[in-house]
């Protein structure tokens, strides 16, 4: 079976394709949409594969259409970290940065390694996923509205007041309806329902944890999900002049946030995580560190209950500390 890389760079309204052929690339410009992408496989004809191997950057709304169209054409479809595609362009110290060349060192990348096959979110989770995404978007609205009040002139308060009325309106209706799409689909249900055992999470935590997070199968390890989450810890380490730990943060960064809050309750509720945090304080460690183990904690009990289909177990006991990780 013949298979051929095609390497895709992706902008708003266009996207260039490459494939390597006989030591050279061929490569063509196609407009960001469903003719382009038809186009683009009756121009990958001429190079008789069977199949293709479709690889591009995580690009969010810019890619996931053509990255779908090509997965129901029964294509393998590679969508890999954008960070990962730059170094990779970097290492082979290319002196010039067009949409042509990025995408024949994508084909490249796509030739070199092995990667993992990607496969499109099920459209009930992309619903959930975008109504989750339009509450964050008018909490955060909300907030700064709030913030304008306390410094804005006399004359201008009133229309704040008017948008803060309306916002909490709509906030208030999106509520409702991400409760409602959940209750109308049993699984979705079933999977807040067991996160609901756990202390801390609320209503606004649940659904994006079921939308982000909810594909458990996604995550073989707990530590692969706090890692998607931007939580696992990144240590530094060069002779005797550094020696710190961080956060990598190279995960989903409103995802991370939406941890923060639930943590510090977790703090006080959760039988588990307080005796976590307890012990880490005992050990001299500073707070803000503390907290974000409690999240990563906190991740991997929600792993464990949707893993194991099993409610929260409060008589449970984890790991309380780990020396390599907590530093």
């Amino acid at each position: 079976m013949k298979t051929i890389s095609v390497g895709i760079d992706i902008a708003k309204l266009t996207f260039v394709a490459a494939v390597k052929m006989n030591a050279s690339y061929h490569t063509k410009e196609l407009p960001n949409n469903k003719e382009g992408f038809a186009e683009l496989f009756d121009w990958l004809k001429q190079y008789s594969a069977d199949n293709y191997n479709v690889c591009m950057e995580a690009t969010g709304i810019y890619g996931n259409a053509l990255a779908t169209f090509s997965y129901n054409c029964g294509h393998t479809v590679y969508v890999e970290n954008p960070a990962k595609i730059k170094h990779f362009i970097s290492s082979q110290l290319t002196r010039n940065k067009t949409d042509m060349i990025d995408a024949k060192m994508i084909a490249h990348y796509g030739d070199l390694f092995k990667l993992k096959p990607w496969k499109p979110t099920a459209e009930k989770i992309q619903k959930l996923q975008a109504l989750t995404n339009r509450l964050d978007v008018l909490v955060k609205l909300k907030t700064q509205e709030k913030c304008r009040l306390e410094s804005a002139h006399e004359i201008a308060k009133d229309s704040i007041l008017s948008l803060l009325e309306h916002l909490d309106n709509e906030i208030k209706s999106l509520k409702k309806q991400i409760k409602q799409y959940i209750d109308n689909d049993d699984k979705l249900k079933a999977k807040a329902e067991l996160l609901r055992t756990i202390p801390a999470l609320g209503a606004i935590t649940i659904p994006k944890i079921i939308a982000f997070l909810g594909q458990v199968e996604d995550f073989k390890k707990p530590k692969q999900m706090a890692a998607f989450v931007g939580l696992n810890p990144q240590h530094a380490q060069s002779g005797t002049s550094l020696n710190k730990s961080s956060l990598c943060k190279t995960g989903k960064s409103e995802l991370r946030k939406a941890f923060y809050m639930p943590a510090l309750t977790a703090i006080k509720h959760n039988p588990i995580l307080k005796e976590f945090y307890n012990k880490l304080l005992a050990r001299g460690k500073p707070k803000k560190l503390a907290i974000c183990a409690v999240m990563r904690k906190l991740v991997h009990i929600i792993h464990g209950v949707l893993n194991n289909n099993q409610p929260f177990n409060p008589e449970y006991k984890i790991t309380f500390i780990n020396k390599k990780n907590i530093n």
